[in-house]
């Protein structure tokens, strides 16, 4: 039998087991994940993702994963005011661009799940520190001449 050398496990089996510290976990899933067929179940005890991640994922396998996890993956819509605090912060960040409507929901998503746990979110982007302890205002575009 091949064993995992930390646990002495069979491998199957220790690679079915939870990662360490995820008794507890909340985790949001993007399509990714899925697609490349990762084992979610591993990285926490409570799986959530949007109805708009699922109708990406088209690949078989894929959605047999989703079937077959031992945790019911939860389908949750981000709340209006979330997304729209994730849409105002993206904008403030040179972010906006560059998101999907997915990455926003799913962004939106993790944010009224880690409000909804009692945590805090920084309601504006921090200042980026400059070398010389100052700091600047960000900027994607390179200083014109």
């Amino acid at each position: 039998k091949l064993l995992d050398p930390a646990s002495k496990t069979p491998r199957r089996l220790a690679s079915m087991a939870a990662l360490p510290g995820c008794d507890d976990r909340k985790v949001v899933i993007d399509a990714g994940a899925a697609i490349k067929l990762q084992r979610l179940d591993r990285l926490g005890n409570e799986l959530f993702t949007t109805s708009g991640v699922l109708a990406e994922v088209r690949d078989e396998r894929a959605r047999a994963l989703l079937d077959t996890l031992p945790q019911e993956l939860k389908v949750r819509e981000p709340l209006p005011q979330d997304l729209a605090f994730v849409k105002q912060f993206a904008k403030a960040t040179g972010d906006f661009g560059f998101l999907s409507q997915n990455d926003m929901d799913l962004i939106a998503l993790t944010v009224q799940l880690h409000r909804a746990a009692g945590g805090t979110v920084r309601e504006k982007p921090a200042a980026l520190a400059t070398g010389d302890g100052g700091s600047a205002s960000f900027d994607w575009a390179p200083a014109r001449a």
